[in-house]
């Protein structure tokens, strides 16, 4: 596996993933992986990689996650290790995961359309009476390309 400065990985992408803890996604919001720092966006012109959309209400633990427009995701067994090689090899591909499917520690694999991938770990959701509603997450971003801020 190439690990010198400048290597990539097959596909372009980079070995090295950067890691964005306790990221706070609300409801209707979604992330760009090529943007640093990985921050909440609810602008239609920003490339939507991975959401969060909850018709129900707050708290309910209803809502999914979802991939953005010609992207992927791969909700991963608890024995398959998460990387940049399996989330880029594993192709049980769907566009979108109920959070009834996800608990705490439940890590989801994001294939962007730009080539970026992701790992995100669920960390749960709001709490009950939380005026927000949002999910917590985790995750490590491998960049196709260099980062936008």
């Amino acid at each position: 596996m190439p690990t010198g400065p400048g290597s990539r990985l097959p596909g372009g992408i980079s070995p090295k993933g950067v890691d964005y803890d306790d990221v706070s996604l609300p409801d209707g919001y979604h992330l760009t992986l090529a943007t640093d720092p990985l921050r909440p966006d609810n602008s239609p012109a920003t490339a939507a990689d991975f959401g969060y959309r909850n018709p129900a209400a707050p708290g309910s633990g209803g809502g999914s996650v979802r991939a953005g427009d010609g992207g992927k995701l791969v909700l991963l067994r608890a024995d398959e290790y998460g990387s940049a090689t399996s989330c880029r090899d594993t192709t049980r591909f769907t566009a979108e995961i109920g959070l009834g499917q996800l608990a705490p520690g439940s890590r989801v694999c994001v294939l962007a359309a730009s080539g970026d991938l992701a790992l995100v770990t669920y960390q749960g959701a709001a709490p009950q009476g939380d005026p927000s509603d949002y999910i917590s997450l985790d995750v490590t971003v491998w960049r196709a390309g260099s980062p936008r801020t």
